[in-house]
């Protein structure tokens, strides 16, 4: 299965990257309260057409952007999946009966394999090292009526990117690949017909007047059935010194 030891997501920066969401979420409380509602929206629309037994949340994290309230009145089981869930949300959960929080690096185990693998060499990198890297299939998801990829797929790769960067990987063509392999895995794991995805797949920078400075593409794959997009005002001045940021984000069947 998907675990890992605590020691890899420390090292790897996941535990303080999800104190870093929440604390940036109560500096921008205002300027997110659209994207969070559209998210809301989506998933709840597209519930309509789904069978009603079970639900998985990829990425469920704070619970910040879906409406868990409404779903436990709707489907009999959910299934809430995240590399670590805060302790706020273990203690909301806990008095309802159909939630199960299951702790799963949805990766595939990449975090684990990767961080085992770069300490395995000690730094004596090689190239394509990422072929080595078997990322196992998510299989229970195709028993589950609808699954949710929630606000995750640009996060699946990031932190292993970064961790690769303070290792001073020397690769840096292997890095877009690296990004790509994941993302497209995590695809291809979403059971079609019975499955929706939101994401931010753009980043925009913008200096202190405002003014459209740079775009980072964040996701490396296609979609065929986007069904709504919309922009997310991520930060204002935090994230990059003296920029404000904004997200264009999606939202697709699958």
């Amino acid at each position: 299965m998907f675990f890992f030891r605590k020691n890899h997501l420390k090292e790897m920066k996941y535990i303080s990257d999800q104190k870093g969401i929440i604390n940036r979420y109560l500096r921008e409380f205002d300027e997110w309260q659209s994207h969070l509602e559209n998210c809301k929206k989506f998933i709840l629309n597209s519930a309509e057409s789904k069978n009603k037994n079970s639900i998985a949340v990829l990425g469920s994290g704070w619970l910040l952007d879906f409406p868990i309230e409404e779903i436990n009145l709707i489907f009999k089981k959910i299934y809430l999946i995240d590399i670590v869930h805060p302790k706020q949300i273990q203690n909301k959960v806990k008095k309802m009966k159909s939630v199960e929080l299951i702790t799963m690096d949805i990766t595939g185990n990449a975090v684990k394999n990767v961080f085992n693998f770069l300490k395995k060499t000690k730094k004596n990198y090689k190239k394509n090292f990422f072929n080595e890297i078997e990322l196992e299939n998510l299989n229970f998801l195709k028993d589950i009526d609808f699954v949710v990829s929630l606000n995750i797929l640009n996060q699946l790769d990031i932190l292993i990117i970064d961790y690769l960067k303070k290792l001073n990987f020397p690769y840096e063509k292997e890095i877009l690949e690296i990004r790509k392999k994941i993302q497209k895995h995590h695809l291809e794991n979403l059971p079609k017909n019975k499955s929706c995805l939101i994401t931010d797949f753009e980043e925009l920078i913008f200096d202190s007047k405002n003014k459209l400075e740079k775009t980072n593409k964040l996701v490396f794959i296609d979609f065929k059935n986007i069904k709504k997009t919309w922009k997310w005002d991520f930060d204002k001045f935090n994230y990059y010194k003296n920029k404000k940021v904004i997200f264009n984000v999606l939202a697709a069947e699958i």
